[in-house]
């Protein structure tokens, strides 16, 4: 876990599920780039649950641009 911002991962695996997010929090406004490997590969679609908004997985990071202060990086399924 890193500190200010606060960024972390949680992961969870059962026989028919295998979920994983990366979360951040107290992250600026407006422009981020955050972190995902090892949680996601390079090439994933991921996609942020506050704002909607989907990124790709370049050289490690994803950059999003969004209002909000906090992040939920999830798998993008859809």
């Amino acid at each position: 876990m890193s500190a200010k911002p606060c960024v972390f991962a949680r992961t969870y695996e059962s026989n028919t599920i295998a979920d994983k997010v990366v979360c951040a929090i107290n992250i600026p406004s407006g422009k981020k780039i955050i972190t995902v490997i090892p949680y996601f590969k390079e090439g994933d679609q991921v996609s942020d649950a506050y704002s909607n908004t989907l990124a790709i997985v370049k050289n490690g990071v994803v950059e999003l641009n969004t209002p909000y202060d906090i992040v939920l990086l999830e798998h993008n399924n859809k």
